[in-house]
């Protein structure tokens, strides 16, 4: 997610006309499996995002690069855009090495930064796709951070409970997500989501044909490093 939000400023400042930007991972390995066991942070079963019997994260692993470019680069080529890159929010609340802070405070400026750099009101985010882990302080954490910045009427969901927590490439994998659901006009929903809390955002199941117009994506990391990333219907 911050390759992307990088890659997206570089382009928008004229430094480049097109930028090749994601993430990879894998740590399905006795090594890597290991250190999240030591850390309490895996589900005992399947990952429920949202769920009240949710008990932490699967691990997945994967990989996305997404090619962002000027439209004048597209128009050229062209290439038939997808998406567009909005904005962006960046912040470290630096609170704890691996729980978030308590009242989603980087979580919030991250998002709000987004808004600000993407120049739309919360009223215009059509949907949120969640950092969503399944892990019981991290998702109560961030839906109330969603509700204090979008309120609560915003759909919300959380695609882990379908590919796992892909780590560092997380964010590059979700943000393709996004990306195709405005160019195929659905919105995604939380696979493993079966008994919602009384959750203050609106947290979907299911997947919806709603077209929407914009996306906000999370992505959130130990140590308190936290993306917002904005996408609109191209």
């Amino acid at each position: 997610a911050q390759a992307i939000a990088e890659g997206a400023r570089a382009v928008r400042r004229g430094e480049l006309e097109v930028a090749l930007c994601g993430g990879h991972d894998s740590m399905i390995h006795p090594l890597g499996v290991l250190s999240f066991v030591v850390l309490g942070a895996l589900a005992a079963g399947p990952c429920r995002p949202f769920d009240v019997r949710r008990d932490g994260f699967v691990i997945g692993e994967g990989a996305a690069v997404l090619v962002l470019e000027s439209a004048d680069s597209a128009r050229r080529r062209g290439a038939r855009p997808m998406a567009r890159v909005l904005g962006s929010g960046t912040s470290v609340d630096a609170f704890q090495p691996t729980a978030p802070h308590a009242e989603g405070r980087g979580a919030i400026l991250a998002m709000n930064r987004s808004l600000k750099d993407s120049g739309l009101s919360p009223s215009q985010i059509s949907h949120v796709n969640a950092h969503g882990t399944g892990t019981p302080i991290g998702d109560a954490i961030e839906a109330r951070a969603i509700a204090a910045v979008l309120g609560s009427e915003v759909p919300v969901s959380s695609i882990k409970g379908a590919v796992g927590h892909c780590i560092a490439a997380a964010g590059a994998v979700e943000a393709a997500a996004c990306v195709a659901a405005l160019d195929e006009g659905w919105s995604p929903g939380t696979l493993g989501l079966e008994q919602p809390e009384d959750w203050p955002v609106r947290v979907r199941r299911n997947p919806t044909e709603d077209a929407p117009e914009t996306i906000l994506s999370n992505s959130f990391g130990f140590g308190g490093q936290n993306c917002a990333l904005v996408f609109g219907r191209a």
